[in-house]
């Protein structure tokens, strides 16, 4: 999982094994939610683990979009 801007990937992580939606979450909300601009698009992917509603708040509060991959 990363971050990806137009002139620098942000926020990489990267998990042994399959990523649960508590790894998702904590990751979204300690690494890439601080760098959210306004206007900035969040894709995420379409698994459950990835629509939590705590990974939502953490980039809604910074007045961002998500879509899903």
């Amino acid at each position: 999982m990363a971050g990806l801007r137009c002139d620098a990937m942000a926020a990489s992580f990267v998990v042994e094994g399959a990523m649960d939606g508590y790894e998702c979450d904590s990751h979204l909300r300690a690494q890439p939610a601080p760098t959210i601009k306004p206007c900035d698009i969040c894709h995420l992917g379409q698994g459950q683990r990835r629509k939590s509603l705590r990974a939502a708040a953490a980039i809604a509060v910074k007045k961002a979009r998500i879509l899903f991959l």
